[in-house]
């Protein structure tokens, strides 16, 4: 972020550290740093931020927020953006459905699929390791 404030994957990055944090406000505020970066509106963005805490908190998964899905189909986020988002939040389902589809949009999440805490709830889910397979992790 020095180098380039703008810089996406680092502000998902910042809010990922500030929700392994706890940081409520830390999080709402790389979340909407991000989504301006990236194209996400603010409601959504907002949204998404408070998913991943209630989830996170609370183990009870979120709904997704209006206009996410939206995100995919416009090009503003990746498949494989849109399945860490949903699986943040514990959308499970849509998080796997989105993983699928990231296999064919060669998604860079997909190089982090073995590691990336975001997926610890979907790795006993046989299509999590479907898609494992498939990405060649």
């Amino acid at each position: 972020l020095s180098l380039d404030f703008g810089y996406e994957p680092a502000l998902f990055g910042v809010a990922l550290v500030a929700l392994e944090r706890d940081q409520q406000v830390g999080l709402q505020m790389a979340f909407a740093q991000w989504g301006a970066v990236a194209g996400v509106p603010g409601t959504v963005s907002s949204r998404l931020a408070a998913g991943m805490l209630q989830y996170r908190t609370t183990g009870v998964g979120a709904a997704p927020p209006d206009g996410l899905e939206a995100l995919g189909s416009t090009g503003i986020l990746s498949a494989g953006e849109l399945a860490a988002l949903h699986a943040l939040i514990g959308a499970e389902d849509k998080a796997l459905e989105w993983l699928e589809a990231s296999v064919d949009d060669r998604s860079w999440v997909d190089q982090y699929l073995r590691v990336n805490p975001a997926y610890d709830g979907l790795r006993a889910d046989p299509r999590f390791d479907q898609v494992l397979s498939a990405v060649g992790a």
